[in-house]
């Protein structure tokens, strides 16, 4: 009886290949699922770069001509 690990050198490649496939394709779903989740979050403005508490100028500048 054939033992199932004894397998022929063109065997062994196709293996690894497959192995390799499977690994990188989860590693690169992996990869994307948290990238979207991280980058979601990045893309939100912080309060304060919104906020106008820093704007010192008044009304009267921005209208000269009353």
């Amino acid at each position: 009886m054939r033992n199932i690990f004894e397998l022929t050198k063109r065997e062994q490649r196709v293996v690894i290949a497959i192995v390799t496939l499977l690994v990188a394709f989860a590693f690169a779903k992996h990869w994307r699922q948290n990238a979207t989740q991280n980058g979601s979050t990045r893309l939100k403005p912080t309060p304060a770069a919104t906020s106008g508490a820093h704007h010192t100028e008044d009304a009267s500048t921005n209208n000269p001509g009353a």
